[in-house]
């Protein structure tokens, strides 16, 4: 992936502007009380903005992160991280995996994937994945206006890794919502850019290239009296093990 050097800055710039990171780690704690699940492994444990709050509520918190940047990050928190992709080899046994907005939608890849991840709890341990819902959100309806087969693709994809989760155990889901704020037009174009792009130069070109279509959609839909209103709703699948 080619991804932009100001990856860092761009992601700060759309941190700044969501509530995501607070509710999403409130609804990881609820489901994955520390009280009751001491050793917990983060696959894609990002730059810290979930990572390191979490990190300070388990005993045993261990992160696997591939980006270079993202990893320094998280050892200069005394994270304690294993830099490579993953699935990778792993002995130790863990009480709950944990992976938000982390696992591709590339059966390829998803399906080793949660294989692997499964492998390595514990009986009894809980496999916790956050991902987009896809259908209801401002998200999925900006999508249909700019990148209408990658809303069906997603959907799909997001549906047989549930299928697949199901037949590994019992699996319940549920839907948290968090909210993008930016009070001028310009922030909330290059917010978004970022959420498309993940700091892709293809991909955030591509939206760029589909500018008035987005100006339009958020003039008609998202103003609000801040300035503009984005929603995103958050997919939370709870497996556990038999």
């Amino acid at each position: 992936m080619p991804t932009s050097k100001n990856y860092l800055t761009d992601f700060r710039f759309f941190l700044d502007r969501t509530d995501e990171k607070v509710i999403l780690e409130k609804a990881i704690i609820g489901q994955l009380p520390p009280d009751k699940f001491q050793s917990v492994i983060d696959i894609g444990a990002g730059e810290g903005s979930i990572s390191i709050p979490l990190s300070k509520r388990f005993s045993r918190y261990l992160a696997i992160e591939q980006n270079n940047l993202h990893a320094d990050i998280l050892r200069k928190n005394n994270i304690e991280v294993l830099e490579k992709p993953f699935p990778c080899k792993i002995s130790e046994r863990f009480d709950a995996v944990i992976s938000c907005h982390s696992i591709s939608h590339k059966p390829e890849v998803y399906k080793p994937f949660i294989n692997s991840a499964v492998e390595i709890l514990r009986p009894g341990g809980s496999f916790l994945l956050v991902d987009f819902r896809g259908r209801n959100d401002s998200w999925s309806s900006l999508m249909q206006k700019i990148d209408k087969p990658s809303v069906a693709e997603d959907e799909f994809h997001v549906n047989q890794i549930y299928s697949i989760l199901l037949s590994r155990g019992e699996t319940q889901w549920s839907i948290v919502k968090s909210k993008l704020l930016t009070k001028d037009l310009e922030d909330m174009v290059k917010s978004l850019s970022f959420v498309y792009s993940g700091g892709d130069r293809k991909r955030r070109e591509y939206f760029l290239s589909k500018r008035e279509i987005v100006v339009n959609v958020l003039k008609k839909r998202h103003w609000c009296d801040y300035g503009y209103m984005f929603i995103f709703e958050h997919k939370i699948i709870n497996l556990k093990l038999k």
